[in-house]
């Protein structure tokens, strides 16, 4: 999966490489684990199955279903609603009539006017998210549920959409893809994980204790721009979505910049969020070229007279920062 935030690559380093070389860290797991910028889930899913309570939000619906999905706990009944799904809309194609305006633009705005899948694939993603609504709406699944079921189909999207990545626009044709049929859903999660919908602050002031990881947005833009399509399909858009070039229409009107898109403001943020927290140990990854300088993370580390040991890991294309306490 095409994760935002680059996450993958980072679980092992975080989760082995670090907490287990160094026991004091590791020691402060028993107090649980914090992940107020959850993204899609995985960085939480690591640490709870290391038999770690663990805590997940983010303020973004798409990332919220996202990790609702990766963390999905007891996955048996998710398994069978989601095989009976795939079976009744396996003969869907590219040439019945829509049933609804949704699934008539989607299939126009994402498979007509740029080619993101082909109109088979583009139709049954309309299909799969209308039967889930109506699935919720009359009681035939329940809110867990739905959240763990929406967040498979926003994986399924991610794995056949025809692009690089998902900061990147569509490609230039497509000839064919995968069909695209509801993932299988992790099967070897140890124990449920609490995910929350909410603002960053909500997260973190509702958790004291235990190890507070922050990897906080590093762009210009917020993620919602990038990840338009899926939000497309949380919230059934209709009319024309997106310009000939891919990119959203209504994304300055539905999305100012959050304080996290501009320098000033995301280092403030930062800085008050080292200060205000009950966590017994930070840590931090962060983009190199991340919209605050690297040099604000470490003095907002270090700032106000505070003298506890400070570590520094260089993981690649992001550094790793770590510290006992909060303030």
């Amino acid at each position: 999966m095409r994760y935002f935030g680059g996450q993958t690559k980072k679980i092992e380093q975080i989760t082995h490489a670090y907490f287990s070389s160094n026991p004091k860290a590791r020691h402060f797991l028993d107090g649980g684990f914090c992940d107020p910028f959850s993204g899609s889930g995985v960085v939480a899913q690591s640490f709870s199955n290391l038999g770690v309570k663990t805590v997940a939000g983010d303020y973004a619906k798409f990332a919220y279903y996202l990790t609702s999905y990766s963390t999905a706990f007891d996955v048996h009944k998710l398994e069978q609603i989601s095989d009976e799904l795939n079976q009744s809309l396996i003969d869907v194609g590219s040439t019945e009539k829509a049933d609804t305006d949704f699934e008539r633009n989607f299939v126009q705005n994402y498979a007509v006017n740029v080619p993101y899948f082909t109109k088979k694939n583009a139709r049954r993603i309309a299909k799969y998210r209308l039967s889930l609504e109506d699935m919720l709406l009359s009681g035939s699944i329940s809110d867990t549920q739905f959240d763990a079921l929406m967040g498979s189909l926003l994986y399924s999207i991610l794995k056949v959409a025809n692009i690089r990545l998902m900061f990147d626009g569509p490609l230039s044709g497509i000839d064919d893809q995968p069909v695209l049929l509801l993932s299988r859903f992790p099967e070897n999660n140890k124990q449920p994980v609490s995910v929350f919908c909410q603002d960053y602050k909500v997260t973190v002031d509702n958790f004291s204790g235990g190890v507070l990881y922050l990897n906080p947005p590093s762009l210009k833009k917020d993620y919602v721009h990038y990840y338009h399509l899926l939000d497309t399909v949380i919230k059934m858009r209709e009319g024309q979505i997106v310009d000939k070039s891919g990119r959203y229409l209504h994304f300055k009107k539905e999305n100012p910049v959050s304080i996290w898109g501009k320098a000033s403001t995301a280092r403030d943020a930062f800085y008050d969020l080292l200060l205000n927290n009950r966590a017994r140990y930070i840590v931090m990854t962060y983009n190199k070229n991340g919209i605050i300088p690297l040099d604000d993370i470490r003095s907002g580390f270090l700032r106000n007279g505070i003298q506890r040991t400070f570590k520094e890991v260089d993981l690649g294309n992001e550094v790793l920062f770590a510290i006992e306490g909060g303030a």
